[in-house]
């Protein structure tokens, strides 16, 4: 049982549907007579809503104005109905601003926005010149992106009517067809847009019209069979989604008319309806399937049916997979008869057929013309569900390139269902990246695979992708991509290279490049430059491929086994230019060097004994390992005439320039040694050292201090030391000395010998030390210190050098003494002797002197003295 679309009475026509047959536009008279036009009507078959996209005028002065007139079209998504109207207020808003005209212009209804726009053919659209034109005839795209129309100079039959294509995204217009074919009719697009077809009036040709290519080209159609004088009519033709498929209907030289169905691939002609011998038969008005399996058509035949005995038009549909035809609007298939069909537009699934009908179908009276939905008997017929069919695809890619492939485009379900892509499969999936979106689009990556390509040489991939229908019956089909290759940089990977700090590392760039590769096959890797390192130095050779590195001075603090790393890199270049860059890591060993023993010099008097040189001959040796501690080990005197004194566990180090007496006061003479260090881990080095001797004056024999404050000492021989002025520090040491502190708070040892120490002017301290001493403290008080732990020591104590001194010496603490001479001073003086024989002088003053015991000598010389002898 059909569904009745049109709820209105009066003349219904010009029906169109979009792919799934849900979105139905059609057009009715309201004012049947008036010569107004007709209103617009979409109807949704999912909501049963319907809609009044334009409305006609109730009455008009002009006949040929107002309403709806000529071709509509609807997308095959659904969105977009494109009709032609010459009311200006179609829009609702004035023509949108355009001026206002009674010409036949192009409209668009969205049916999700519900917006109504135009495009203005008439005065905008100035493809004549001055001349209006008028558009007849319309056709969509499946996304409704791109739109076909036939544009006529004047009414009637003109000298010219011409092909357009209208951009609706960019609003680029076109003229398809050379002006020599005109004037055309019967426009028609292929569901992608690619393809534009036409005829010129009358039983002229067909022409296809390639887009993208803006060629235009004559359909070789030639109806066998069908007597002399059998050439396609000029009235309908209709197109598969893919423009593969052309039915159309041919007259032969009996006017009788016949449908057929033309492959644009294999330039096969197939006959559709049969007239079975009858006369003046018309088989018109076909309508194909998205995938050209179905054809729907009109017959005026009384015998292809047997329900069909009426010799009015009736809707067949023809199943192009099996051959069978039949019969939609009589009652084969249990519905009542519809005669005075002659209209039927197919779904693009085809599973829904609308018919235009003038039969009182429901008994109403109404014969004005209805809109009917039919089922395709052959899908919802009985047959059950039938299996998708997935056809193989072709694309073309880059090597680095992703794919976004819309692979269900081309396949086709003879239910109409909805495909889904349930799995791929093949080696792109394997070696490159494939994954499918939940909108059913494949995106591929050629992957590594690919990457060996060189530039512009071309590889193939393929794979297979599985389809299944609403039921679970599947198909499946080959993708295969061509994939042009591109060049591809190198790829680099760091190098490693070990190198004693003292040596020089060579590399090859074999070695280098071991580790580098390029993805494409064949490409050579060169080294074609080398970055300056920050520390130590790079040498390359472009020529032998080879460079060094040297660590240098840079890395000589390395102690031994301790290690560094520095780093440089190096730029790769590819056979087509293509370049990289790549790291070189070199790790530095380092090893012991040597200290370096650097020559000393100092300048000496003759006689005299230098200070400590442990540390100042180090200060300018130097060991280039980092925190090497150097040690002088040994002294070599070979040849050297003064005297090195040298202990390397106190660490000193002195020079006496002895043996110089022959020079004459200020003359130099030229003296060396050398001495050897030693770092911690055994490296030696020698240095020698020059002494420059300045002699001094040698009559007296005296070693002399400055007037400032001095440290003296002896030889150990019989020395004669003078201090002269300042606070002086004076040791004979061993030997028979003489020390003689002169002015300043003076220290004075005579150490070991027969010494005679003189303290002279200021407060001294006089240390006698074992042997015969004289000690005299002159000025100022002294303090005297004696070691008497020898039994035949003579003493000499005097205070008298300059008679002003005071003396106070307690004789009777002294034993074990041989003999103790006294001498006082001009002061009063207090002298007491020991046991032993003593000699005891008072000088001048009031002196006390007391003898003790065994034989004294006692002076008291001028003054008032008191003179005890004691027991001797």
């Amino acid at each position: 049982m059909p569904d009745r679309i049109s709820s209105f009475a009066y003349s219904n026509f010009n029906a169109a549907s979009s792919a799934d047959g849900n979105i139905v536009a059609y057009t009715r008279d309201p004012y049947a007579g008036e010569g107004n036009g007709y209103e617009l009507i979409v109807y949704n078959r999912a909501t049963g809503e319907e809609i009044f996209v334009s409305r006609a005028p109730e009455d008009s002065d002009n006949p040929y104005t107002g309403g709806v007139i000529g071709d509509i079209a609807v997308s095959g998504n659904g969105r977009i109905v494109a009709f032609i109207s010459d009311v200006p207020e179609t829009t609702g808003e004035d023509d949108d601003g355009l001026p206002t005209n009674d010409y036949q212009d192009l409209y668009f209804y969205d049916t999700v926005t519900g917006e109504t726009t135009r495009f203005a053919a008439a005065g905008e659209f100035d493809a004549f010149g001055d001349a209006l034109p008028r558009i007849v005839e319309v056709g969509l795209s499946n996304d409704g992106a791109r739109v076909v129309f036939l544009a006529q100079h004047e009414y009637g039959f003109p000298n010219q009517a011409d092909v357009f294509v209208f951009d609706r995204n960019s609003g680029e217009v076109r003229q398809v067809n050379a002006p020599e074919l005109n004037p055309c009719m019967n426009v028609e697009i292929s569901a992608d847009g690619s393809h534009v077809f036409f005829k010129t009036v009358g039983s002229g040709p067909l022409y296809v019209h390639d887009v993208a290519a803006n060629r235009t080209i004559e359909l070789p159609i030639t109806v066998a069979g069908g007597g002399e004088g059998e050439s396609l009519y000029g009235q309908s033709y209709s197109v598969s989604a893919d423009g593969q498929f052309i039915a159309f209907t041919s007259i032969d030289e009996d006017w009788n008319q016949h449908v057929h169905v033309f492959d644009r691939q294999t330039g096969a002609i197939e006959a559709i309806s049969d007239d079975l011998g009858l006369p003046r038969h018309y088989g018109v008005n076909p309508s194909i399937s998205a995938d050209g399996r179905f054809v729907v058509f009109s017959s005026n035949a009384n015998n292809m049916s047997p329900w069909d005995n009426l010799d009015r038009g009736d809707i067949y549909i023809h199943d192009r997979r099996t051959g069978e035809v039949r019969l939609l609007t009589g009652g084969d298939d249990g519905t009542p008869a519809l005669p005075g069909s002659y209209t039927a537009v197919i779904s693009g699934d085809g599973k829904t057929v609308i018919i235009e009908s003038t039969e009182d179908f429901d008994g109403s009276g109404d014969e004005s013309g209805d809109v009917f939905q039919f089922a395709n008997p052959f899908l919802d017929g009985g047959y059950g569900n039938e299996a998708p069919t997935a056809h193989d695809d072709s694309y073309a890619a880059g090597e680095n390139d992703t794919l976004e492939l819309d692979v269900l485009a081309n396949d086709l379900d003879p239910d109409g269902d909805a495909l889904t892509i349930v799995g791929v499969a093949g080696p792109a999936a394997a070696q490159g990246s494939l994954s499918i979106r939940p909108d059913g689009v494949i995106v591929y990556s050629p992957g590594w695979a690919m990457q060996a390509l060189q530039e512009g040489e071309t590889g193939t991939d393929s794979f297979t992708y599985t389809v299944r229908d609403a039921a679970g019956e599947q198909s499946t089909a080959t993708v295969t991509i061509t994939v042009t290759g591109a060049n591809d940089a190198p790829v680099t990977n760091p190098d490693i290279v070990t190198v004693g700090e003292d040596g020089a590392q060579a590399v090859h760039a074999m070695q280098l490049l071991a580790n580098d590769f390029d993805a494409d096959a064949g490409d050579n890797l060169t080294i074609v430059g080398v970055a300056a390192p920050h520390r130590g130095s790079v040498a390359f050779d472009a020529a032998s491929q080879s460079l060094v590195f040297t660590p240098g001075a840079d890395f000589q603090y390395l102690r031994a086994g301790e290690s560094a790393t520095e780093m440089f890199s190096y730029t790769v270049r590819d056979s087509k230019g293509a370049e990289a860059a790549a790291t070189i890591v070199v790790n530095v060993i380092g090893a012991d060097d040597a200290p370096e023993a650097v020559a000393d010099a100092l300048a000496i008097e003759e006689d005299a004994v230098s200070q400590n040189l442990w540390n100042v001959f180090l200060a300018n040796d130097r060991d280039a390992d980092a925190g090497d501690t150097l040690t002088i080990v040994g002294v070599d005197t070979a040849g050297t005439r003064g005297s090195v004194a040298f202990d390397a566990v106190t660490r000193q180090l002195r020079y006496e320039a002895s043996g110089f007496d022959a020079l004459a006061p200020g003359e130099t003479a030229t003296d060396t040694f050398t001495y050897t260090i030693r770092d911690v881990s055994g490296a030696l080095s020698t240095a020698t050292a020059t002494v420059t001797v300045t002699g001094t004056a040698d009559g007296d024999g005296w070693t002399y201090g400055t007037e400032g404050d001095d440290r003296l000492e002896g030889a150990g021989g019989a020395d004669r030391i003078r201090g002269l002025g300042g606070k002086d520090e004076m040791f004979g040491n061993g030997g028979d000395d003489e020390l003689e502190g002169g002015a300043g708070h003076d220290l004075l040892v005579g150490g070991a010998g027969a010494d005679i120490l003189r303290g002279g002017a200021d407060h001294d301290t006089l240390v006698g030390g074992l042997g015969d001493v004289l000690i005299d403290g002159g000025e100022g008080v002294d303090i005297g210190m004696l070691d008497f732990s020898g039994a035949t020591d003579r003493i000499v104590f005097s205070a008298a050098t300059n008679g002003a001194g005071t003396a106070n010496v307690l004789g009777t603490q002294i034993s074990g003494i041989e003999r103790i001479d006294f001498v006082g001073g001009s002061g009063n003086d207090f002298i007491s002797g020991g046991a032993g024989a003593d000699t005891i002088d008072g000088g001048a003053g009031d002196d006390a002197l007391i003898g003790y015991g065994n034989v004294d000598v006692l002076i008291g010389g001028a003054g008032n003295d008191l003179i005890s002898t004691g027991d001797g």
